[in-house]
């Protein structure tokens, strides 16, 4: 994942709709749950990074997620929640903001 797809995910605030944003916290609801409870069991620290990213099979800004971790055995098993429970959950753009094809570029300054 690239800085601007991270940075996208910082401002999903602003560049997406309440709706859309909801609906991303149901789907992955799940995830969390299992992911939390991998936290709980391990001592190894596990760092997921959110970002947003154009899906070119969908045609709309979703969400997404990657997993670090030093233990490759705690690695595998967040991956594994990952790819079982992790939606990307495509995002309907604010109107305010317009359709655009890059979202990218119109990165509201904080």
């Amino acid at each position: 994942m690239n800085d601007k797809e991270r940075q996208l995910y910082e401002f999903r605030d602003v560049a997406f709709t309440d709706e859309s944003r909801r609906k991303e916290r149901r789907e992955n609801a799940e995830f969390w749950r299992h992911i939390n409870a991998l936290r709980d069991q391990s001592t190894d620290e596990i760092v997921i990074i959110q970002g947003i990213i154009k899906d070119p099979f969908v045609g709309k800004y979703c969400t997404n997620a990657e997993i670090q971790c030093d233990s490759l055995d705690t690695k595998k098993a967040a991956e594994a929640i990952l790819s079982t429970y992790y939606y990307r959950v495509p995002l309907e753009i604010n109107p305010s903001i317009g359709e655009t094809s890059d979202l990218y570029t119109h990165l509201p300054e904080r």
